[in-house]
């Protein structure tokens, strides 16, 4: 399977963790720099102006304004800009379903020439980095400046403001997902469904359709005991079945009461619920609101929410 099957794959399982995001300014005849590898994680470079030359291993790019170089960051990387050069950089820790590298396949890096939506990416690594170096207040970093500025980095993230996280955040997403819909273009694919065991794809396939399903249900389908499924399928995705499963129990529900004028007992008992009361409980749980509430606020007209 490739990118295309994300959707079916459930994308919102995607997540991404940013570890740092910095605009660049380095001078003409900057001293040769030397950036570190750091396993799992990856970056995104966005060339504003100026040249860069990236050496790893034995392997060098040569990028220019309007490139853009996304890579990851298992090797360390020798930097040179003899003429200068401005850009912005991003370097992330992907996760798929809590734990899986969905990213594992990049063997090296690539790069986009003056791709047709590069002013897109450009404007979201701009808010991304603004807002991520706001609390530091040096600006456009030096190479002379980077140790001090990786310094104060652990505690840097943290003194944002929960609002300010959610959006960075999703800023780093928006990014990710660039880069994925430009690697689907270049044909070349990130096999998320093949880095999990066939069983393991069967049994999600399962719960997807029918999220009623029982652990028992799931395990004799694999064939394996309950025993067993619990303690593989944590290992694959960092979780229990039960707790995958009412995860997607949730989301099913919301979607019938948005979607749909089944009752709520009706809605509890389709997605393995063995009361209403207690289908109740844990949809205010998730949702902090009751089924009724939750699909009363979803069909308000447009007007009430956005009155002219």
């Amino acid at each position: 399977m490739n990118l295309s099957n994300i959707n079916n794959s459930k994308a919102q399982y995607l997540e991404i963790e940013t570890y740092f995001a910095i605009e660049h300014q380095w001078p003409p005849q900057t001293e040769p720099h030397i950036t570190l590898s750091i396993p799992h994680h990856y970056m995104v470079w966005v060339i504003d102006e100026g040249e860069l030359f990236v050496k790893i291993e034995n392997q060098q790019w040569h990028l220019q304004a309007g490139d853009v170089f996304f890579a990851p960051r298992r090797q360390t990387r020798h930097l040179l800009a003899p003429r200068g050069g401005h850009w912005w950089s991003l370097d992330f820790l992907p996760r798929w379903f809590n734990n899986i590298d969905p990213l594992q396949t990049l063997g090296k890096p690539i790069v986009w020439k003056h791709s047709a939506q590069f002013t897109e990416l450009q404007q979201l690594m701009q808010l991304l980095v603004t807002r991520w170096m706001s609390p530091w207040d040096k600006g456009p970093l030096q190479p002379a400046l980077l140790e001090r500025y990786f310094q104060e980095l652990p505690g840097h993230c943290p003194a944002f403001s929960m609002e300010e996280k959610l959006i960075c955040q999703g800023l780093a997403q928006a990014i990710l997902g660039w880069c994925l819909k430009e690697l689907s273009q270049s044909e070349i694919y990130v096999p998320l469904h093949e880095t999990l065991p066939p069983w393991l794809q069967r049994t999600l396939a399962l719960v997807e359709e029918n999220p009623a399903l029982s652990i028992n249900e799931l395990a004799r389908d694999a064939a394996f005991s309950p025993v067993q499924l619990r303690r593989l399928f944590h290992r694959w995705l960092g979780l229990s079945p039960r707790e995958y499963l009412f995860q997607r129990r949730m989301d099913k529900a919301r979607l019938l009461l948005e979607e749909t004028n089944w009752t709520i007992p009706t809605v509890a008992q389709s997605v393995g619920f063995s009361s209403p009361s207690s289908f109740t409980r844990a949809f205010k749980t998730i949702y902090g609101m009751a089924p009724a509430q939750q699909r009363h606020s979803s069909q308000e007209p447009a007007k009430k929410l956005f009155p002219l």
